[in-house]
């Protein structure tokens, strides 16, 4: 998956990734908000850089997208775990 992410920026990286897992799982925005435990709005507000996601929904957010904690940090461009 990183290499169809190169060289975007970190508010893209994160809604292209959520946007391949919605296609690969067959689900929409508001189901995997669902399964992270958040609103869809919040998720929403992650894709677009208005907010950041906690440190306790990184894991959650690596399962639900079938990526490690670690590549959602760098998703998200705050370094490394």
């Amino acid at each position: 998956m990183s290499g169809s992410l190169d060289g975007m920026n970190n508010t893209h990286r994160l809604k292209q990734a959520v946007q391949i897992a919605c296609m690969t799982r067959g689900v929409n925005m508001d189901t995997l908000a669902r399964e992270i435990g958040v609103r869809p709005t919040t998720l929403s507000q992650w894709c677009t850089g208005k907010v950041t996601p906690r440190p306790r929904h990184v894991p959650i957010i690596a399962e639900v997208l079938g990526i490690t904690p670690a590549d959602v940090v760098r998703l998200l461009g705050l370094g490394t775990p």
